[in-house]
């Protein structure tokens, strides 16, 4: 599993000038470096969503089939952090001046979701 950021950024003169949010997330590539998510995958996910919003607690219990278990929240290192801000600082300086503290919130927010649960 490698760490995937998304950035969500506003442009200026169509070019990346300011960080809004970034989100966290755990990719799977196959042999050749392709991003992988396949139709059994996507559909797992769905038919798992379905189960949990559609069935009460004791349907589910009584359900004979195995679900998929949701991901949980994915928390990066510090290499990764360090990684990430050198990237976007000597890549895109206008996002890269405010990402550490986008970083440290979004953080700050899974931590609090995880601990939540």
């Amino acid at each position: 599993m490698l760490a995937a950021y998304l950035l969500y950024y506003k442009t200026k003169n169509r070019r990346p000038d300011k960080l809004v949010m970034l989100k966290f997330d755990r990719i799977t590539l196959d042999s050749e470096g392709e991003y992988e998510l396949t139709e059994e995958r996507q559909s797992k996910v769905l038919q798992n969503a379905f189960q949990f919003i559609y069935n009460r607690p004791q349907e589910l219990a009584n359900n004979k089939s195995p679900f998929e278990l949701p991901l949980a929240p994915s928390i990066p290192p510090n290499n990764e952090k360090i990684a990430l801000y050198e990237y976007l600082n000597k890549k895109f300086p206008n996002l890269g001046k405010d990402a550490p503290a986008i970083v440290e919130n979004e953080i700050r927010s899974l931590k609090k979701y995880i601990k939540k649960k």
